[in-house]
């Protein structure tokens, strides 16, 4: 799991008359911010809590939860240092803390647990609560090459033939200009729009019968991809 950056940001405030028919305690996505720079990539919660009969101070306490493809089921995320009780000042009718992760993971959704306490003058407990975010999904945003048809003109003196193989970009962003190869042969490939089509055209020797066609795109890797495993197609002879 990628090192996770944190920026906690609290807040006390006198709450307005209209608080009293909101929850004692909420807990909400303010900001959910995928990039293909994991740096760029955010998630943002904010805790509220509200003072109920007796309440002197108020507590919260984050956990923060992750899962992804290698890690199917919800786990914490350690954060050092930021995964402690904090706590109010005394007399304050609402109190507000916003957490937020940078440098996150990607594909992976974020959550977070908020555990909340309410604490009477002399400190002992008065209520308690817990509270489940919704998620924040971070897409996996890098493109997706993927060969999906091979056509062939027919065969030339030379004993080759002009092959045209179509490439798809079944990912969410562009994909830079890369290459197509047949065998030894290869040929440029434009960029590639996301959920678009390109083309490439290559002579290359005729293949026989009951023979493979093998093609690649993208066959020294030049593009960041989201899946290198299907970056082949194989197609049998005659085309």
């Amino acid at each position: 799991m990628r090192s996770v950056v944190l920026i906690p940001l609290l807040a006390a405030l006198a709450a307005p008359a209209s608080a009293l028919a909101r929850p004692a305690a909420a807990v909400k996505v303010t900001e959910c911010v995928p990039s293909l720079v994991p740096a760029q990539r955010v998630a943002s919660f904010e805790a509220t809590v509200r003072a109920v009969a007796f309440t002197d101070r108020m507590q919260l306490r984050f956990t923060v939860q992750a899962k992804s493809g290698a890690q199917p089921f919800w786990h914490r995320v350690l954060t050092p240092g930021l995964d402690g009780w904090r706590t109010s000042i005394s007399g304050v009718r609402r109190y507000a803390y916003t957490r937020t992760l940078q440098n996150l993971s990607a594909p992976a959704a974020y959550r977070t647990i908020v555990r909340f306490r309410w604490l009477d003058a002399e400190g002992q407990v008065v209520r308690q609560a817990r509270v489940t975010s919704a998620r924040c999904r971070q897409p996996d945003l890098r493109p997706d090459l993927v060969p999906i048809r091979v056509e062939a003109g027919p065969v030339r003196e030379d004993g080759t033939r002009r092959y045209v193989v179509t490439v798809r970009n079944r990912g969410q962003t562009a994909a830079a200009p890369s290459a197509v190869a047949l065998g030894d042969v290869s040929a440029p490939l434009a960029a590639v729009l996301p959920d678009t089509t390109q083309t490439a055209a290559l002579v290359a020797p005729a293949c026989g019968a009951a023979t493979l066609v093998r093609a690649v795109a993208d066959p020294a890797n030049a593009v960041d991809e989201r899946d290198e495993a299907n970056d082949e197609l194989v197609v049998p002879c005659p085309l």
